[in-house]
């Protein structure tokens, strides 16, 4: 009973987060349309997301990080062998500038910006603000993402452009504690995970929509 109950209060804390957020309705024919037809608007929202506006609301993040996908920059299979090896090595100044270079073309990250950041701290003399800049960024693209649903179930899953992200957010955002399977359920890539101070497991539920229709 004590587990079952466990796993009942972890799910109530992920959708009571969820309920906390203001949840957007991630409509990628309405983005698509906008990031087309207003591209300077685009622009200027995304200069905005990039300097770290804490003034974007909730569609305006959205609009920013799922608009990335309708752009010629769009890239989600693409590879980073280089920075892989850099980082891996804690070779942490030529991660940086690798992870750096990555973001000009994929700003919004959630991989580039997290390798991004855990580098520069470990680079003495970074400058703050760029650390508090990278910081900033990791924030917006999280709220962008844990606010596209509440990720517990296939009606209401949490939408990523790549599957990077996803894997950010499950070790990142949520820290699970474990993976244990996966599959696909409903068209949604379904994660059984085991969350910290449960002893059974939760599925997450992952849209993925974007990067399997470029792939296509």
């Amino acid at each position: 009973m004590r587990r079952i109950l466990t796993t009942i209060i972890m799910a109530a804390t992920l959708t009571l987060t969820a309920a906390a957020r203001e949840l957007v309705n991630v409509d990628y024919a309405r983005i698509k349309q906008e990031v087309t037809a207003n591209p300077e608007q685009f622009r200027s929202l995304t200069n905005r997301f990039l300097i770290g506006d804490t003034t974007l609301t909730a569609d305006q993040k959205a609009t920013v990080y799922y608009g990335h996908a309708f752009t010629p920059q769009y890239a989600p299979q693409k590879e980073y062998k280089e920075l892989d090896n850099a980082y891996n090595s804690g070779s942490y100044g030529t991660a940086l500038v690798l992870a750096e270079q990555g973001l000009a073309e994929n700003p919004v990250s959630l991989d580039l910006t997290i390798r991004a950041l855990v580098s520069a701290t470990q680079i003495p003399g970074i400058a703050p603000a760029k650390i508090a800049a990278l910081r900033s960024r990791y924030n917006l693209i999280g709220d962008a993402i844990l606010c596209s649903g509440s990720g517990i179930t296939p009606e209401s899953p949490f939408k990523v452009i790549t599957a990077d992200d996803e894997a950010r957010v499950l070790r990142n955002l949520l820290q699970v504690k474990e993976i244990i399977d996966r599959t696909t359920i409903q068209g949604m890539d379904a994660v059984k995970v085991r969350l910290d101070g449960a002893e059974d497991p939760i599925i997450l539920y992952f849209d993925i929509t974007p990067a399997r229709t470029a792939a296509n």
